[in-house]
């Protein structure tokens, strides 16, 4: 059977710009000592579930029609990139001129090494103060975390699609143990850095 790969779901699109709309005035919020909406951060999670539905639909059949998988995987990339380097381009601007007025406790070595790094979609595991501090892995483009995790499941993905049913219902099962035991760990399951973003 052919799937329709270049059918859009409007419904998904009007969800998507809600989430967006959602995550935008989260943010600022934050800046404005203002908590809403509340568990904005759940919105991050409603895309990861839309982009999973998407890329099977849009991809499932073709690689088992044949596709190569690095032509998989660099279509993936040449979706997600450059929107990617655009905002790490600006906010490397930005983390230099607060590191300069001191706003920002970065020296030059942490920024060309978390920019360059970054910039090769490879998060910066610096253990030092920073991640202490802000717990960036992306420092010139903090939620370029939710691109980079994408790219992984991106190639997830690729690795899981076309096991039988037998093999991959354990390997949910043990992914879902590990984030329940995460979540009783660190006492919550929410967001990325463990911030509530739900009060103030």
């Amino acid at each position: 059977m052919r799937v329709d790969t270049a059918r859009r779901f409007d419904a998904l699109d009007g969800i998507r710009g809600i989430a967006a709309l959602s995550v935008l005035a989260g943010h600022y919020g934050q800046i404005l000592g203002l908590y809403w909406p509340p568990h904005m951060f759940l919105a991050v999670d409603a895309f990861f579930i839309m982009s999973g539905f998407v890329i099977v639909h849009a991809y499932a059949a073709r690689l088992r029609g044949g596709m190569p998988g690095l032509t998989y995987l660099s279509r993936r990339a040449a979706r997600l990139y450059p929107m990617f380097l655009v905002g790490l381009l600006i906010g490397a601007s930005a983390l230099s001129y607060g590191a300069r007025r001191g706003v920002i406790d970065y020296d030059a070595q942490d920024i060309l090494a978390s920019v360059t790094l970054n910039a090769l979609y490879i998060p910066f595991l610096n253990t030092g103060r920073i991640l202490q501090d802000v717990g960036q892995i992306f420092p010139a483009d903090p939620p370029a975390w939710s691109l980079f995790l994408e790219m992984l499941a991106s190639f997830a993905f690729l690795v899981l699609f076309d096991l039988r049913r037998r093999v991959l219902m354990p390997i949910i099962v043990a992914c879902y143990l590990v984030l329940i035991g995460v979540g009783l760990h660190l006492g919550h399951a929410q967001g990325w850095n463990g911030v509530d973003t739900s009060q103030g």
